[in-house]
């Protein structure tokens, strides 16, 4: 009697094989794709978050300055560095703060770097409000003992002492008495073109609603007013400097803050 062997193989199909490698490469996108937006939000929060701690920290610094120094503030600016770009000036006491309104760190002006934003600083022969830190210059000897209060990214919108800002957030007039009217904007983004220009918008004014209602990128609008770049409106605002809407991996956040500061002394 014969015995007939039976050999039996049991295992997945080449089809079977791609169906399961398909759903496998779909699960992984789908989990990577929540990964990288969790990491955008957070982002997003973190400067967020860290923008308003740095005009809170700002504001407060300011205060506790005039509060002592009632008597020792003035207000100018510095055309004698770089005639080209003006650089405003607050001194309070000994302590001189050197600042150039809505551009960034590494931003091109005239063909000159602007390597701070807002430069405080105490100069060895005193703080006049005529003699402003090179902004232009990474470290000179006129910026050898301060600090950089700003991050990268981030601009100055408003920056007024003794007097509420205009409509463009700068400052109407200086009044060097107390009680002070303190403002401090600033402005964050990220992403876009090499500065994030596009992510924010000039609110323009009633006779000229301009950029934000028509959601383009500012530097293609020329204007005529302005002593910076004439075809820049982040430098010349007309309105206020905002966020535009829309999501995306880019982003971008303003803050500002309004105090009334009383001298002590």
């Amino acid at each position: 009697m014969k015995l007939k062997k039976l050999n039996s193989q049991k295992g997945f199909t080449i089809i079977e094989l791609m169906i399961a490698t398909s759903i496998l490469a779909i699960i992984i996108l789908i989990v990577t794709v929540l990964i990288i937006n969790i990491g955008v939000i957070y982002d997003k929060g973190v400067n967020v978050s860290q923008l308003q701690d740095t005009n809170r920290s700002l504001s407060e610094q300011l205060v506790r300055q005039l509060q002592i120094n009632n008597n020792n503030i003035q207000a100018g600016v510095d055309t004698t560095t770089e005639p080209s770009i003006p650089i405003n000036v607050y001194c309070i006491g000994n302590t001189r703060y050197s600042f150039i309104y809505n551009v960034t760190e590494g931003e091109t002006i005239n063909r000159l770097t602007i390597h701070h934003v807002l430069w405080e600083d105490s100069p060895a022969g005193g703080c006049s409000s005529t003699t402003a830190a090179d902004l232009t210059q990474y470290s000179p000897s006129s910026n050898a003992n301060g600090i950089d209060l700003l991050e990268p990214n981030t601009r100055l919108t408003s920056f007024c002492i003794g007097s509420a800002p205009t409509l463009n957030n700068q400052c109407s007039s200086f009044t060097p008495s107390s009680p002070f009217t303190l403002s401090v904007g600033l402005a964050y983004s990220s992403g876009g073109d090499d500065y994030g220009d596009d992510l924010l918008c000039d609110t323009g004014n009633g006779s000229n609603p301009i950029d934000c209602n028509l959601l383009v990128d500012m530097q293609t609008i020329p204007v005529t007013s302005g002593v910076l770049d004439p075809t820049n409106r982040l430098l010349n605002p007309i309105g206020q400097l905002i966020c535009k809407g829309g999501q995306g991996g880019q982003f971008c956040s303003t803050t500002y803050l309004n105090t009334v500061v009383t001298s002590r002394i």
